[in-house]
């Protein structure tokens, strides 16, 4: 059997430098922050979102704690019963 080798050929921003692909990054992102679709992260933002993430982090380990509580109440009373 004679096997067929495809070469793709490269296309797009394989064949961009990385520098050319930094400067449209770099563009893009600041696009963007000008429209106020992203803003640029400063510590005090960022120490806000953390708090949200740590806050709701803790109301779901709430959560598992009481259902595991409940689910624990419901296998005691079950080997009673028996």
């Amino acid at each position: 059997m004679d096997a067929e080798v495809k070469v793709k050929k490269m296309c797009g921003f394989a064949v961009i430098s990385a520098e050319k692909k930094s400067e449209i990054s770099r563009k893009g992102n600041q696009r963007l922050r000008e429209l106020g679709i992203i803003h640029k992260w400063d510590t005090q933002s960022a120490a806000a979102a953390g708090r949200v993430g740590g806050k709701v982090t803790q109301d779901q380990r709430r959560e598992v704690a009481e259902v595991r509580k409940v689910l624990a109440d419901i296998e005691r009373e079950q080997q009673n019963k028996e």
